[in-house]
């Protein structure tokens, strides 16, 4: 179930109604995704990446708005299957920002937003565009994770999962 999905014909996002059911929800998601959903600064958008002159020690957790999603990469090992999200901020860093591994997946869903045109890409420029807003939501036998871009949506069912900030 989402609470707060984008309205992109609108460019509408809030994060409110899922920060308000996000206390009755939390203790049913896994760990790892329980610690990257209730962090303090996820859903606060004053406390983003200030680029390399960013005074907050590395390892520090951040805002996700405007991340940018530079690579998905699906992995099958015997323990099953793998998907790691590498994020960036815009400006193109040579490092990723955040680096989420999903373990145990089970679902998958990329999509692209109809007004998605080759001529609105420049060189810097992803695909999906910018995150505007991430939820976390229990299902059986873990989360999933629904991303909404600028210009289109990831979901992520899966286990548990870990989350790298640079």
């Amino acid at each position: 179930m989402r609470f707060a999905p984008y309205d992109r014909p609108h460019h509408v996002f809030d994060p409110a109604p899922y920060l308000t059911a996000l206390p009755a929800i939390e203790a049913a998601l896994p760990p790892g995704a329980r610690a990257f959903a209730t962090y303090s600064e996820h859903y606060d958008y004053l406390a983003f990446r200030h680029g390399p002159d960013d005074h907050r020690p590395p390892g520090t957790p951040f805002c996700t708005k405007d991340l940018k999603l530079r690579e998905l990469t699906v992995l099958n090992p015997r323990s099953g299957l793998v998907v790691e999200a590498c994020f960036v901020f815009p400006g193109d860093s040579p490092a990723d920002d955040l680096v989420i591994r999903y373990e145990s997946v089970f679902g998958l869903s990329i999509d692209e937003a109809a007004e998605v045109r080759a001529d609105r890409l420049t060189v810097g420029t992803c695909r999906l565009g910018r995150l505007l807003i991430d939820e976390l939501v229990p299902v059986d036998g873990g989360a999933t994770h629904f991303l909404d871009f600028e210009w289109g949506s990831l979901a992520v069912s899966f286990a548990d999962m870990t989350a790298a900030w640079r």
